[in-house]
């Protein structure tokens, strides 16, 4: 690792939010995979995400751990988009169709999103509402760590 990541890194144990950003190659996905590798041995429950089925199996094939890797949409409930905010966590608290999202999200210690730049202000928007509500805690995201990271 050099300066930078090792930086990011132990911003990253510290329990800070952060944004990886960089031209492709150079090393999001390496430092993410250091990031996970560490989180894991200090006890934190750590998914990754994606905005695609492609880009969260290559990041699965990349992650030397065992952890949760599927799509943001698929992991929050958000899925097709259909339901508004109030109506999703309504859904969650009362449908046992939602009883795995709702688990996600309150087990959940820390969110990595890759390929950021493809979720839109809306639905990252709405992540922030749900998990806030599910959680029941009036910190950022519901208080979970957020990493995101995209060119």
């Amino acid at each position: 690792m050099n300066e930078e990541q090792s930086a990011v890194l132990k911003l990253a144990e510290s329990g800070h939010n952060l944004f990886l950003t960089g031209q492709a190659g150079t090393g999001k996905t390496f430092t993410l995979c250091k990031i996970v590798s560490s989180l894991q041995i200090n006890g934190r429950n750590v998914v990754i995400t994606a905005s695609t089925e492609k880009a969260a199996s290559v990041l699965k094939d990349k992650i030397d751990t065992p952890c949760t890797v599927t799509t943001i949409h698929r992991f929050s409930g958000i899925l097709d988009g259909r339901y508004g905010n109030e109506e999703l966590v309504n859904l969650m608290f009362v449908s046992e169709m939602y009883e795995t999202q709702r688990s996600n999200i309150i087990n959940t210690d820390t969110l990595i999103i890759d390929e950021i730049s493809m979720i839109s202000s809306k639905t990252f928007t709405q992540l922030e509402y749900i998990f806030r509500n599910i959680r029941q805690n009036d910190k950022l995201f519901g208080g979970i760590q957020m990493i995101v990271a995209g060119d």
